[in-house]
This record gives C-alpha cells, sequence and structure tokens, in this order.
C-alpha cells in the first residue's frame, strides 16, 4: 500500500515485509540548496520538468529566503481591465500579438470566461476566434498550462503549499485575495485550504 502526505510532500510505501520507505518528494530533508534564489526562480518556468522538479525542491529547502523571491514577482491576479465580450473580439484581431494577449487574458480569467468562450464556439465568429475560444476551453479543462509565466506561478503555489511554514501560508493568503476566478487566486486559496 502506498500513501501521499496530505501537502504532497512525502509519498510512503509499505512493503510486504513491514518496511515502509518514505520519499521527501521537495527536498525538506534539511539540506537545503546552495543555488542561487534567483536562478531557481528562473527555472521553474523551464519546459524541462527535471529542472523545474530541482527548481522547486531547491526552493522549498531555502524556507523563508525563497518565500521572499517568490513574493517579490509573484503577485495576486489583477482584474483584467478589458471587459470579456472585448477580449472575445479580440481573439479575431488583426493583430497576431493582441490575439495571443486576449487568450492568454481568457485563460487567466478562468471560470469567469467559460459562458462567454462557449457562445463563441456557438456564435458566428471567424475559424480563427472559434479556434483559440476552444483552445481557451480545452486548456480550462485539461489544466493545460502553455504560458511560462502561468506555468512557473502554478509551480510556485505548489512549493509554497508544500513547505507550510507560517511565512508560505501568508504569501499563500494574499495570493488567495487576487481576482475573483483567476486561476492563480483559486489555486492559491485550495493549498491554502490544504495547509490548514
Amino acid at each position: 500500500s502506498s500513501a501521499l502526505a496530505p501537502r504532497g510532500t512525502r509519498y510512503a510505501v509499505g512493503g510486504g515485509d513491514g518496511t515502509v520507505t518514505v520519499w521527501d518528494l521537495l527536498g525538506l530533508d534539511g539540506s537545503g540548496s546552495s543555488a542561487p534564489t534567483d536562478d531557481l526562480w528562473s527555472d521553474l518556468a523551464s519546459t524541462d520538468a527535471r529542472i523545474a522538479y530541482r527548481a522547486m525542491c531547491g526552493l522549498a529547502a531555502q524556507g523563508p529566503r525563497a518565500v521572499e523571491r517568490v513574493g517579490k514577482d509573484l503577485v495576486p491576479a489583477e482584474t483584467e481591465t478589458a471587459s470579456i465580450p472585448d477580449l472575445i473580439r479580440d481573439l479575431d484581431h488583426d493583430d497576431p500579438a493582441t490575439r495571443d494577449r486576449a487568450a492568454r487574458a481568457l485563460w487567466e480569467a478562468g471560470e469567469t470566461a467559460r459562458t462567454s468562450l462557449e457562445e463563441c464556439l456557438r456564435g458566428e465568429s471567424s475559424p480563427e476566434a472559434t479556434g483559440r475560444a476552444r483552445t481557451v476551453l480545452e486548456d480550462l479543462d485539461t489544466g493545460q498550462i502553455h504560458d511560462a509565466d502561468a506555468l512557473r506561478a502554478s509551480r510556485a503555489v505548489w512549493v509554497l503549499e508544500g513547505m507550510g511554514s507560517s511565512e508560505s501560508r501568508a504569501l499563500l493568503d494574499r495570493l488567495a485575495h487576487g481576482a475573483p476566478g483567476a486561476r492563480l487566486t483559486r489555486e492559491s486559496a485550495a493549498a491554502l485550504e490544504r495547509t490548514e
């Protein structure tokens, strides 16, 4: 049999001979990390899972210093200044960068954008807008993260949850009070709840 610790920091497996093996999934054994905190923060956005995992373990081992570093760049999600209907319209904008920004903003808006995205699929939108709306909805449904900054943020929340310190919980609490419905807000609130 096996069990995962409530905050996902340790994994235990019981053997048939009565032994129990416990793995420290975040490197919280006190060994620390000699890598510079800024380098670890940068590596959290890596598309190479091995590099990102080492960064997660390194940050977790650095404790309060890592919380301070994460808190420097990871701020509560802000309410998008553009309205959801404006962002839906921008999915078909002439400028590709504007289309990309709109898709990212809709993804970040999370569930608050779902109804408008679904209406875009049912409406008379262009193939470009429909394709982008479909991709955002699929990413919301599957939890896919394609943006490096969003991936870094999600991994940072996991590290903060795993640390479970008063400092990390305070930062999670701050992040959980961001724009309602935003992915970072939802993930932070869920992580905070699991640490209690």
